[in-house]
């Protein structure tokens, strides 16, 4: 037999670190076992190497190096070995065992335990050899091989509770504190059940981390897990049971197995930066190994593993060994030599395959060892960039920043617009179109409207939204307590936008309609109490109402109805009917198009453009169509003919008339107003003049006519949108100077819009200017201050209907309900006059509601069937009956557009 090969102290150091640095080509590679020899001449030699390699700073200290070093002698002791406790006070981390017996291999599990312990800067987990090593340590005293798994199992219940006592103690505290008693049995059902759920998830690998470490077990060669069929009847084979010594064997190559796997997935480099980190191979230094002692046999095992997987793993031993020649066979005498004779056959047989012996001998310097290894620097190399704490930590924070920037980037329009789609809910379902917030709202979660620049008309929608939402809340609860009452829904749709063109906000018409809606409403659910109630209430629905907004100037109406309102009509058969729809354009008659083929019936409040009731044959039209106001200004100007001012000519002015390339007018309103004044102006033979009108000042040349012209007989007629009114007046009036008005001005009914909100703007209207205006609820106008304010006195000349008198005495109740003044008791600025949208919205929820009741109630009480509101029948129902509202009696049997309803012209 051929001896180890002579080496000195400092060669042998730096192949050391040659094995040890993982960023040179010998430590990318599966690092021997080295046997240290001591020289005949050099007694205590290996030892004082090893000794010297523990101490320095680059292997016992660095937290880049994993290394530990254990004496065969020490940890072999029975006392060392059952209770895991070493002289050096390092405490096994898993020691305690239900046998009361050491470990399968103490010399391993000591070395487990110093890798593993927290003292250890470069501290290292091994699940799989943790669990191989428990499972070795219980012993099952069931004599029926039947209940064993059921022991095991309990077993391993034990160790789960016990793994998450901290978790089962804070549980129990809460179960015992919590005032409310299911909570407080669901938590104490939780702490009862946690175990038995621990180990089960963890035997049948469905708890996250040891699907992995199961399969693995079931996947490597030892034990023979495939016979087993599942990971528990291959754990009945590890327990303490009579094993064949061949079986034993297995068991040791199975726990050296395990820990070098641990030790492969801890340094195999994966997304993780602590894999990125260790940049040192993990060292075990072993005094004391001698021929039939526990560290011969566990190198002869890390051999055999090694051999019969040929797997590859970072664990380099370096061990003093003794000088018996049965120690060491013929070997190789050089490292490269040996990896050379190896590689060819990574799976030879040979039982020192992975062995390297050398017998050691001092430096020509004679130099110690302790100076040999200092000289050696084995501090291992810096972490890569990216892994190093301070670069991670910079590069999350600018990742971090830049992903928050970029959310924010994207979601800034969200978020300033309040319209996260993320939140929408049942009830809530909006959307951002063109930084504008779209969508329906049946709830206080989602308001619209409400970030005008104009604070009066800001805290209205506020107020009336926030109460119409109340009114749902207490609807909603009234239905949930009895199941026999209905909850009818209204969409009230328009749009609470104005022209993105023009600066300011005109959402007062928007407030009024919808205070006419929060009339109907406390009129059939009640007053919403503050414990949530509505009261008195004895109607048999309850009505709910969703405002959807359809965008600036409605732009988006088609969009929203289809995205939005088609499903809440789906999702809903009480949705009763859609009202609103403000605007006479393209996008809403696709609206309202689309609402016709859902089978929804549409009833709106102020449309008026003309063959409307041609986009849906469910639509209904509450006020008279554009050639009705047409055929009254032609007739207000022929009143004028025997008086001592008669009107001899008519300047209409009127934005310019754009068409799409199909031929549709972008406004329809305004298109069909002014065909219907040339119709019945013509007809009438009164002399008119077209002014298609996009801004200027007049003139007294003859090319924009001057509200103070001394050109008797002239009449000038606004054929256009409130946004631009006021502008118009400055332009008439801005040659005036000194003198006063000659020039009567008589405006459509769009200007009601303008008017309901000049109160929060007094500089809108010149001085001493009077106006003429198109109203198409001339009854509820004409109540003055009496209905907001029920002190003054109504107006000799207008003899209001009970209809209108018990509205009046509602609206009054709503503005000034414990207020005083000029103000309701939310603070809201009351109206001069009542608008006529409170009187149209009010009147169009009164309609649905009428059209949704049983037609013949005596005759389903006889048959005994109980009437479901339905769509299609509200529908029939409109045509059907006639209904005497506010404003006057809707017949929509012979038309479904209300051409009988009186209009008329007011003066302001």
């Amino acid at each position: 037999m051929a001896s180890p090969p002579n080496a000195k102290a400092n060669e042998l150091v730096s192949r050391f670190r040659e094995l040890i640095m993982r960023n040179t080509e010998l430590g990318r590679r599966t690092p021997p076992i080295v046997c240290l020899f001591d020289g005949q001449d050099n007694g205590g030699a290996a030892n004082e190497l090893i000794t010297a390699l523990q101490g320095n700073q680059g292997i016992g200290r660095s937290v880049a190096i994993s290394s530990t070093h254990v004496d065969v002698s020490l940890v072999s002791s029975p006392s060392s070995a059952t209770t895991g406790q070493d002289p050096s006070g390092t405490t096994d981390p898993d020691s305690s065992t239900s046998t009361g017996q050491g470990p399968v291999l103490p010399l391993l599990h000591r070395v487990y335990g110093n890798f593993a312990s927290r003292k250890n800067k470069g501290r290292l987990r091994f699940p799989r050899y943790a669990l191989a090593s428990w499972l070795t340590h219980q012993r099952l005293l069931s004599e029926d091989a039947e209940n064993w798994r059921a022991e095991l199992r309990r077993h391993l219940a034990a160790k789960a509770g016990k793994n998450k006592q901290e978790v089962t103690e804070t549980l129990d505290l809460l179960a015992v504190t919590t005032p409310i008693p299911l909570v407080g049995w669901l938590l104490s059902f939780l702490i009862r059940s946690w175990p038995r759920a621990c180990a089960r998830l963890w035997l049948s690998g469905s708890l996250p981390g040891w699907r992995q470490r199961t399969r693995w077990f079931m996947r490597q060669g030892y034990m023979s897990p495939r016979p087993a069929g599942d990971f528990m009847e291959f754990a009945l084979k590890l327990t303490i049971r009579d094993i064949p010594i061949n079986g034993q064997r297995q068991i040791k190559l199975l726990l050296v197995h395990a820990f070098l796997e641990d030790l492969r997935a801890a340094y195999r480099r994966t997304w993780r930066p602590s894999t990125w980190r260790r940049t040192a191979n993990p060292v075990v230094l072993i005094s004391g190994v001698a021929q039939g002692n526990a560290g011969m046999e566990l190198l002869s095992l890390i051999n055999d593993v090694r051999n019969e997987t040929g797997e590859e793993d970072p664990l380099l031993v370096i061990a003093q060994c003794d000088g018996s020649d049965d120690m060491w066979t013929d070997a190789p005498k050089d490292y490269n030599d040996w990896w050379k004779g190896l590689n060819p056959r990574p799976r030879t047989m040979r039982t020192d395959a992975w062995r390297l012996g050398y017998t050691v001998s001092m430096s020509e310097d004679d130099l110690s060892a302790k100076e040999v290894v200092e000289r050696a620097n084995l501090t291992p190399p810096d972490f890569p960039l990216p892994a190093r704490p301070g670069v991670l930590f910079s590069a999350t924070v600018a990742v971090l920043f830049l992903v928050g920037s970029g959310l924010w980037w994207a979601g800034a329009p969200y978020v300033r617009a309040g319209c996260v789609p993320l939140l929408n809910h049942d009830g809530v379902s909006v959307a951002l179109v063109d930084d504008v917030c779209v969508g329906y709202s049946d709830s206080a979660d989602r308001l619209f409207g409400v970030d005008t620049n104009d604070p009066e008309a800001a805290a209205r929608l506020t107020w009336v939204e926030q109460a119409i939402f109340r009114q749902n809340a207490c609807a909603e609860r009234a239905v949930a307590n009895d199941p026999t009452r209905k909850r009818l829904t209204i969409v009230y749709l328009a749009g609470f936008l104005g022209d993105e063109e023009n600066s300011r906000d005109w959402r007062t018409a928007q407030a009024e309609e919808m205070e006419g809606l929060l009339l109907k409403q406390i009129r059939q659910n009640g007053k919403a109490q503050p414990d949530g109630r509505c009261a008195p209430a004895s109607a048999r629905s309850y009505l709910r109402i969703v405002i959807a907004n359809g965008g600036p100037a409605m732009r988006y109406a088609d969009q929203v109805v289809e995205g939005r309102i088609s499903a809440l009509v789906r999702d809903d058969p009480h949705v009763i009917g859609v009202v609103g729809l403000d605007r006479s354009i393209a996008s809403t008659e696709k609206a309202i198009a689309t609402l016709g083929n859902l089978g929804v019936p549409v009833l709106t409040t102020t449309l008026s453009g003309t063959n409307l009731d041609q986009d849906s044959p469910l639509y209904f039209q509450m006020v008279p169509s554009n050639t009705v106001q047409g055929r009254l200004v032609a007739d207000y100007v022929k009143s004028t003919a025997s008086s001592p001012h008669p009107i001899r000519h008519v300047h209409v002015f009127h934005p310019p008339i754009v068409k799409s390339a199909s031929g549709v007018p972008d406004d329809l309103y305004v298109a069909s107003l002014v065909q219907s004044l040339e119709e019945w102006l013509g007809a009438a033979r009164v002399p008119y003049t077209d002014h298609p009108w996009v801004g200027g000042e007049a003139n007294s040349d003859g090319g924009l006519p001057s509200a103070c012209s001394d050109r008797p007989g002239d009449m000038i007629f606004y054929a256009g949108r409130h946004e631009r009114f006021a502008d118009f007046l400055t332009a008439i009036f801005s040659q005036c100077n000194t003198a006063g008005q000659t020039v009567p001005i008589i405006t459509d009914d769009a200007i009601t819009r303008f008017l309901s909100d000049a109160p929060n703007n007094p500089g809108d209207i010149p001085a001493d200017v009077n106006i003429g205006f198109v109203s198409k609820g001339s009854d509820v106008v004409l109540t003055g201050r009496y209905c907001p304010a029920p002190t003054e006195a109504p107006p000799p000349e207008n003899k209001m209907s009970t209809v209108l008198a018990t509205f009046c005495a509602q609206l009054a109740d709503l503005y000034s309900e414990h207020g005083q003044g000029t103000r309701s008791s939310a603070g809201i600025k009351l109206p001069r006059w009542a608008g006529e949208r409170i009187g149209l919205a009010y009147d169009a929820a009164g309609m649905l509601l009428e059209a949704a009741s049983a037609p013949y109630p005596d005759r389903y009480a006889r048959l005994g069937v109980a009437y479901e509101p339905n769509r299609a029948a509200v529908a029939q129902q409109l045509r059907d009956k006639r209904y005497s509202g506010v404003i006057g009696t809707y017949r929509f049997g012979a038309s479904r557009v209300q051409n009988e309803t009186g209009i008329a012209i007011l003066g302001v």
